[in-house]
């Protein structure tokens, strides 16, 4: 990790982002009264954006929208008229 990277990953931190990386840096866990990770390492690139909404401690709830009227396919492929 380079001094740039450090100081970018300090900044962060420092306005409350963690920070969520795919390489080898050294962790920094929760302390105090905070219980979110200020630093996670080693992040596969396909688990990233899940392990960054479990980080924030964030819930996501998926609900259905009710369409009052019927809708399907009707007329797919054709141009505008």
């Amino acid at each position: 990790m380079t001094e740039e990277w450090g100081a970018n990953a300090a900044g962060a931190i420092n306005y409350g982002f963690p920070v969520i990386a795919d390489s080898a840096i050294p962790e920094i866990l929760p302390s105090g009264i905070t219980t979110y990770e200020h630093v996670v390492a080693n992040v596969p690139h396909d688990k990233i954006v899940a392990r960054s909404i479990e980080v924030r401690g964030l819930k996501v709830n998926v609900s259905e929208i009710p369409i009052p009227v019927a809708y399907g396919p009707f007329r797919r492929g054709e141009g505008p008229r």
